[in-house]
C-alpha cells in the first residue's frame, strides 16, 4: 500500500496545469504528496482547503483525498469511516460539476482502489477506471498533460483492476 501511495504522491508532482485557472495547485500537490505519509501535513492542509468554499472541480477533488487522509491517519475506526463517507461526498460534487476530468476521476480511483475491502468504500472504482481507459482510448485528456496520463496508466495496469482489453488498450497507448 505505501508504494501505491508514493505513485499516487510522484503523479501529483508531475500533472501540469496552468496556475491561473487552478490558483496555486501545483504547492498543493507537492503537500497533498507529504500529506499521505505525515498526519500533520494533512491536518494543515486539510485546515487550509476547508477555510473557503471551493468552486473549482480539482481544488474539490483535493480536498476529498484530504478527507480520505485524515480516514487513513486515524486509528479511530468511527472517525475512519466518517471521512470516508465525508470524502466520497466530496468527490461526487467534484465529478458532478466535471464529470469527464481525467485527473478528478483518476484521484477517485486511487482513494477507492487503497480503501478497505469494504464495498461500500469502493462503489466507482469500475466506472472511474472505464472513463479514464476511454478517454485514453478516445485521446480525449481536456487539461491533463501527457506526462500525467502516462502515469495514469502505468498506475491502471499496476492496480491490476484492468481487462487485457483495457489493458491492450493502455499499453497501446504508452507506446
Amino acid at each position: 500500500m505505501k508504494n501505491i501511495l508514493l505513485i499516487i504522491g510522484l503523479l501529483l508532482l508531475t500533472v501540469g496545469v496552468k496556475a491561473d485557472t487552478l490558483g496555486d495547485i501545483q504547492r498543493i500537490r507537492k503537500d497533498m504528496m507529504r500529506a499521505i505519509a505525515s498526519e500533520s501535513v494533512n491536518d494543515s492542509l486539510f485546515k487550509v482547503m476547508h477555510k473557503t468554499e471551493i468552486k473549482n472541480p480539482v481544488l474539490l477533488a483535493y480536498r476529498g483525498i484530504t478527507e480520505a487522509l485524515c480516514a487513513k491517519h486515524s486509528w479511530n475506526p468511527y472517525i475512519k469511516v466518517k471521512y470516508l463517507f465525508v470524502s466520497q461526498s466530496t468527490f461526487e460534487k467534484a465529478i458532478a460539476l466535471d464529470p469527464d476530468n481525467m485527473e478528478i476521476r483518476f484521484l477517485r480511483f486511487s482513494i477507492e482502489h487503497n480503501c478497505p475491502k469494504l464495498p461500500m468504500f469502493r462503489t466507482n472504482i469500475e466506472t472511474d477506471k472505464l472513463v479514464i481507459v476511454q478517454q485514453i482510448a478516445n485521446k480525449s485528456y481536456n487539461k491533463a498533460d501527457i506526462v500525467f496520463v502516462k502515469g495514469i496508466m502505468n498506475y491502471l495496469l499496476l492496480s491490476k483492476r484492468c481487462t487485457q482489453s483495457e489493458a491492450l488498450v493502455l499499453k497501446r497507448n504508452l507506446s
